[in-house]
């Protein structure tokens, strides 16, 4: 049950990640490409952490 449970969060965390990427992106709601292309690099960036705590602290 507990796997399950992590599986849901990190589902989920997934899917909060694209939402923002999408809003960051969306032209007709005042995003723009370079927003995007900076959510991108720093989430990026987090995932390049030496330990898999600090990749869990940046996304």
């Amino acid at each position: 049950m507990h796997v399950q449970a992590n599986k849901k969060t990190r589902n989920r965390a997934y899917d909060i990640l694209v939402q923002i990427g999408h809003a960051c992106g969306d032209e007709e709601r005042g995003g723009k490409t370079e927003t995007l292309l900076q959510f991108f690099n720093l989430v990026a960036g987090g995932l390049a952490g030496e330990t898999p705590h600090m990749i869990s602290a940046a996304v």
